[in-house]
């Protein structure tokens, strides 16, 4: 019995001899104060605004700190997730916190997709559709462009407008989605297409011009995201041989107008608004202006131009093109419209007659990625 107590008080003795300064020099490492503990390597006190403060200063290797790693479906195992609980979500490669609602996902710096594995795209409906981002989808690259104007015999339109971005979204988040819709010559009464933003009309002269197109618009739990103006209507003009044609559709600068007679229309509407009507032309027997594109600054009907009898109008201006989301990264208008061209009209994405302009005007289209 004594050799046993003398063999428990000598392993006793050794343990602690060996482990205590190991304990002592982890331990020195955390400083413990009242308003808060710091992690150092110099015993300094924490920031008094700090619960912990972990300085790396004269560590050797440097080290960080990780918060926990989760796919989706574990982080949406959680049960009663804290408000402002951290994790770093490793099926999207970002930081995600917890709002009291949903998750979101914090500012970050990874790397944009280079490819998805689906899409779906939107057409004209006259009304606006919605889509839900489905489970473990991070990212949507959304590709818009806004409706042509409305031409009237040879009195060709403005294409629209064009948007494109790269958007950080959760499983949840709702898309609501506006594509615009292509304006009419005065055999359709003029009308200016729908959207967001609808198109202006072509004035009420004895000579109409074409309404503008609709702005097309796509719109993240109900903050605007991105926005593409609607093109131009054709100007009117009592001359068959003297044709004028509408402002260019939205982008950066507005649009340019096509060639031909007419004064060129110029900016108007806010961003969700109607582009004005056109003006109505007060001099006998004169042609009446094109209606201004749907959309972010969507064009008035086009000046007179005096200088020729009788005098030609020219169309309206297309509207611009928008981006303004917190989460957009690498938003970018790639071009206006220029004539009766929409934006980026070369693009393989975009469908045949979409968006244009002139004899044979398009609604507007989008496509997502996700």
């Amino acid at each position: 019995m004594k050799t046993t107590n003398l063999f428990f008080v000598t392993v006793l003795f050794a343990v602690t001899y060996c482990l205590l300064p190991a304990v002592f020099v982890t331990l020195s490492a955390v400083e413990g104060f009242s308003q808060g503990t710091g992690i150092n390597a110099t015993g300094a006190a924490p920031n008094s605004s700090a619960l912990l403060d972990v300085d790396a200063a004269g560590m050797n290797p440097k080290k960080g700190v990780l918060v926990p790693r989760m796919n989706t479906t574990e982080r949406n195992a959680i049960v009663s997730p804290a408000l402002s609980l951290l994790i770093y979500n490793t099926d999207c490669n970002v930081f995600q916190s917890w709002s009291g609602a949903k998750w979101i996902t914090l500012a970050s710096t990874a790397q944009l997709p280079v490819s998805f594995a689906n899409n779906i795209t939107f057409s004209y409906t006259g009304n606006i559709q919605s889509w839900t981002v489905p489970a473990n989808t991070c990212w949507v690259k959304i590709k818009i462009w806004g409706a042509g104007g409305g031409k009237d015999l040879l009195y060709f339109s403005g294409g629209g407008g064009y948007a494109e971005a790269f958007i950080k979204v959760v499983a949840g988040d709702v898309l609501s989605i506006y594509v615009g819709g292509k304006g009419y010559g005065s055999s359709g009464g003029s009308a200016g297409g729908w959207g967001f933003g609808s198109g202006g009309s072509g004035g009420t002269g004895t000579y109409k011009g074409g309404g503008g197109g609709g702005g097309s618009a796509v719109l993240l739990n109900g903050n605007v995201v991105l926005v593409a103006g609607g093109g131009g209507g054709g100007g009117s003009n009592t001359t068959a041989n003297t044709v004028g044609y509408g402002g260019g559709g939205g982008g950066g600068n507005g649009g340019t107008a096509a060639s031909g007679f007419g004064a060129e229309g110029l900016g108007g509407a806010s961003m969700d608004t109607s582009g004005t009507a056109g003006q109505n032309n007060s001099v006998s027997g004169g042609g009446g202006a094109g209606g201004g594109g749907g959309g972010l600054n969507g064009g008035t009907g086009g000046n007179l131009d005096n200088l020729y009898s009788p005098p030609r109008s020219g169309g309206g201006g297309g509207g611009n093109s928008f981006s303004n989301y917190a989460n957009a990264l690498s938003a970018l208008v790639p071009g206006s419209g220029s004539g009766v061209l929409p934006g980026n009209s070369t693009d393989p994405d975009l469908c045949a007659g979409c968006a244009v302009g002139g004899s044979l005007s398009g609604n507007g289209f989008i496509k997502i990625y996700y």
